[in-house]
């Protein structure tokens, strides 16, 4: 499973590519259970808060898809974001698949 590592503040990415972020506000389109400190996105993102910091990846189904990465082109230390803007590109043998900012955030750690 390819792992990507990064951090965000203020924003969202998911699974197979994990990032850290500070949410400033979560517009909903987004899928959280009451327990769950994990929000998923409808395009396969998820973020995963934990004391003001959130990771943030790509659902398995999506990893399923894509594959076997191959080339991943990640952002650099402190890009802003906007809602929706794609964060990274993430190349497998199969398909070339973009992870989106599911909030505004700002990158803080690759």
């Amino acid at each position: 499973m390819a792992m990507l590592a990064g951090a965000l503040r203020s924003g969202v990415l998911s699974r197979a590519a994990p990032a850290v972020l500070r949410p400033s506000t979560f517009s909903r389109p987004l899928l959280s259970r009451g327990f769950s400190n994990v929000v998923f996105a409808k395009t396969h993102e998820w973020i995963k808060t934990e004391g003001g910091v959130g990771t943030l990846g790509i659902t398995d189904f999506a990893q399923g898809q894509l594959g076997e990465v191959v080339y991943c082109d990640l952002p650099e230390v402190g890009a802003k974001f906007k809602g929706k803007e794609t964060i990274c590109t993430l190349e497998s043998v199969k398909a070339v698949g973009e992870v989106y900012a599911t909030v505004d955030c700002e990158v803080v750690e690759v």
